[in-house]
């Protein structure tokens, strides 16, 4: 293979491809990066066996071929480099030669045939929807997707297709977290994809064109404007998250969510990271009382409130209260509750597009 290219684009590529590459492996192909040469443009292609990521970009192609290049190499290659216009060839022992501006490399590629077949199922669903949409969707629930394995199919979203309406569902047994977009749709189905795929659908979205999502039973493509995402779909029993959520209130308030994160903010500085501790939230006589009381020291912050009903007073892991309320892109929000040891419930002030659940601690 023989290929000119510009290096603003190839380092555009680059960039996202690697996210589906392999850190370290057994296997040194899927550490590479496949090229995959034809007559008029250049696919490249990062699969670690769990994500898949390609792309296309245009080049100068002076001959066809195949060849696996080592991505942490490469990527540092050409950003290092200075010139408008990189040049890639290989002899025929897989040997790659790389210049760009003054500078020139040469070092071992891996044959294409080691690099194992991305996955190409035979889609059965899709959907479209705007990448606006997409990305606030997921960045709306990321946080709460499971971080361990203890329950793997945990660590991903829960697609939930009705009619006309798109829910994702994330839980890590701590807090739930819920988003809804209407969408056109006529069938119903539901699908999980893990939560580190749907990082990087969310760090690929540049634009406002639509995303189509194609299923099959154990895989799902995204395409996007510049990028196609291939992830192996998790398997095993999700949580019915409308179980969870607590029927009606006792007590409820209307609260400014940048007043209220700041004040756990500043009441969690004196939690140690060795031994957590939980804020002391009082709602009473329309004031939202912030403590916390700790080895370290105490703290005391109070914020003026609507209070509805009974007043309570309730412990909360102050990180994941803090990570709703980052999350939820909203002025202000309601918060419900019930029980002592019922969870929060933080909600939009009209309609239904989003829902977090918190779980309370012991004080």
């Amino acid at each position: 293979m023989r290929i000119r290219c510009q290096r603003e684009e190839l380092i555009k590529a680059l960039s996202g491809v690697s996210r589906a590459v392999a850190s370290r492996s057994p296997i040194p192909s899927i550490e590479g990066i496949l090229f995959t040469v034809l007559e008029r443009s250049v696919i490249l292609t990062g699969y670690n066996l769990e994500l898949g990521i390609n792309t296309t970009i245009s080049a100068v192609v002076e001959e066809t071929g195949d060849i696996v290049i080592n991505a942490n190499l490469l990527i540092d290659m050409v950003r290092k480099s200075v010139g408008e216009e990189v040049l890639i060839y290989t002899d025929n022992h897989s040997h790659v030669f790389l210049q760009c501006g003054i500078a020139k490399f040469d070092f071992s590629g891996i044959v294409a045939s080691d690099f194992p077949d991305l996955p190409n199922p035979e889609t059965e669903e899709s959907l479209i929807i705007s990448s606006a949409d997409m990305k606030e969707m997921i960045e709306m629930i990321l946080f709460a997707v499971a971080t361990d394995d203890s329950k793997p199919v945990y660590t991903g979203a829960r697609f939930i297709l009705e009619e006309n309406l798109l829910t994702l569902v994330a839980v890590d047994g701590y807090r739930l977290a819920v988003s809804k977009k209407n969408i056109e749709n006529s069938k119903n189905r539901s699908f999980i994809v893990p939560g580190k795929t749907l990082a990087e659908v969310s760090r690929l979205i540049d634009g406002e064109d639509d995303i189509h999502i194609s299923t099959a039973r154990r895989y799902a493509i995204f395409t996007l404007k510049d990028f196609v995402v291939t992830t192996r779909l998790l398997e095993g029993d999700f949580i019915d998250h409308t179980y969870s959520i607590p029927i009606g209130y006792k007590t409820r308030t209307k609260i400014n969510v940048s007043d209220f994160y700041s004040a756990v903010e500043r009441a969690s500085l004196v939690i140690s990271n060795v031994v957590l501790n939980a804020v002391k939230i009082s709602f009473e006589d329309d004031m939202v009382i912030v403590n916390c009381n700790t080895p370290v020291g105490k703290s005391h912050d109070e914020i003026s409130a609507a209070i509805e009903g009974d007043g309570i007073e309730m412990g909360f892991n102050s990180r994941y209260l803090m990570e709703a309320l980052n999350h939820c892109n909203q002025d202000e929000v309601y918060l419900e509750l019930n029980e002592k040891s019922s969870p929060i419930k933080i909600v939009p002030l009209e309609g239904d597009d989003f829902l977090y659940l918190v779980l309370p601690v012991r004080i």
